[in-house]
């Protein structure tokens, strides 16, 4: 068996913060700031239903569902698969029109940044 070190954690982590809310985008700032916005909330919407979906298998065995409980679970191979197939699901109902190629309207007007901060470049 190998040795346990002191010095190291024995969990994982599961989450990395990006910089992407510091990503352009597109061409306007406005549009670059609602596609975050819409992004965070998707995570967040996720992050929310996953917790409903551990309460109802805390449920389902008759266990409280605390929120000690929740973070605690740890999910089957076969939920775990199930859960990312809906996540999957979930991304493409409510993301993928933000993959759809843009074409400007007859007599659209033409954004404009005047008074706004400059684009960032990457």
């Amino acid at each position: 068996m190998a040795d346990k070190r002191d010095d190291r954690p024995d969990y994982a982590v599961d989450f990395v913060k990006s910089d992407y809310d510091q990503a352009v985008i597109t061409d306007n700032v406005h549009t670059d700031n609602l596609m975050s916005a819409v992004l965070n909330l998707a995570g967040e919407v996720w992050v929310i239903r996953r917790r409903l979906l551990i309460a109802e298998k805390l449920g389902q065995q008759k266990v409280f569902a605390t929120a000690a409980a929740i973070d605690a679970y740890v999910p089957s191979a076969q939920e775990k698969a199930a859960w990312e197939g809906e996540r999957d699901a979930f991304i493409e109902r409510t993301l993928a029109v933000l993959t759809r190629p843009g074409k400007r309207l007859e007599g659209a007007a033409v954004p404009t940044t005047r008074g706004a901060a400059p684009l960032r470049k990457l």
